[in-house]
């Protein structure tokens, strides 16, 4: 197998994303925010309906619950969309737009670019997860090579030599195609 590419500043992006909404203590912290959201809304209902007029209770309260409703559904992800992005520009600024070149053996996976070369054992790589618009290879460390599908387009690279690459090593392929941030 042998894939040329580059990655751009909206790859690392979605590869962070990725990496995070696979993480169990971000779902955790997520859960948490909700419950400290709906505990304080609470609280301040509480308050609100002992101290003033029932209508400032009824407003709070429809207002706390549209609130925890919109954070569940929508906010979090345009708070860690924006975190992100920033991070993004600021980590990995020196390998947007670099070539890189991914080249497979019996024995190794080199991952080459013009300022590194870096040589991975296949018994380090655990398997291989497929979303909508990537590949992202998982190592045992954790780390993840990220391969877009744009590149597969173009004719100069083979999706099969990558699926037939996971076949002969014995690298399972986790298909989530529904994923979403």
């Amino acid at each position: 197998m042998k894939l040329n590419y580059q990655l751009t500043e909206e790859d690392y992006l979605q590869f962070c994303l990725f990496a995070a909404s696979q993480n169990l203590t971000l779902r955790d912290a997520k859960r948490r925010t909700l419950f400290l959201l709906i505990l304080i809304f609470s609280l301040g209902s509480v308050w609100i309906y002992f101290r003033l007029d029932s209508l400032f209770f009824i407003t709070f309260s429809a207002t706390g619950i549209l609130y925890c409703i919109f954070y569940y559904f929508y906010g979090y992800r345009s708070v860690f969309k924006r975190a992100y992005k920033k991070n993004v520009k600021r980590l990995f600024k020196e390998k947007i737009g670099m070539e890189f070149s991914v080249v497979s053996d019996n024995e190794l996976i080199t991952i080459l670019s013009n300022q590194t070369k870096l040589e991975i054992n296949l018994a380090n790589v655990d398997f291989i997860e497929e979303i909508a618009d990537y590949y992202f290879i998982k190592l045992k460390t954790s780390d993840r090579i990220i391969i877009p599908k744009r590149i597969f387009e173009n004719g100069t690279n083979s999706e099969a030599s990558l699926r037939n690459f996971a076949k002969q090593n014995n690298i399972t392929i986790k298909q989530l195609l529904d994923w979403k941030f």
